[in-house]
């Protein structure tokens, strides 16, 4: 009857709620992880123009190790925003 239909409804709303959510928080820990990982670039290289001579600083080695360092920032901060939310 109408009551069974509005419960339906009610429930598939709320199922749509809360996959909007969850969809939501995916694309804040993508985002938060792939600014992480800019910024990390951006500082290593500004610290490669800065120094050089040690070993750990030819080419690519720095850009690496900042994008991998801003990764591990960056969904340690998805993790915290998402789950402050």
């Amino acid at each position: 009857g109408p009551i069974s239909l509005n419960i339906n409804q009610s429930i598939h709303q709320k199922q749509e709620r809360q996959q909007q959510h969850n969809i939501n928080q995916l694309q804040r820990m993508h985002q938060c992880s792939t600014l992480g990982t800019l910024i990390g670039i951006c500082v290593c290289a500004i610290f490669r123009v800065l120094d050089h001579g040690i070993q750990i600083q030819r080419h690519p080695m720095p850009l690496i190790v900042g994008a991998a360092t801003g990764r591990v920032c960056g969904v340690l901060m998805a993790v915290l925003v998402t789950a402050a939310s």
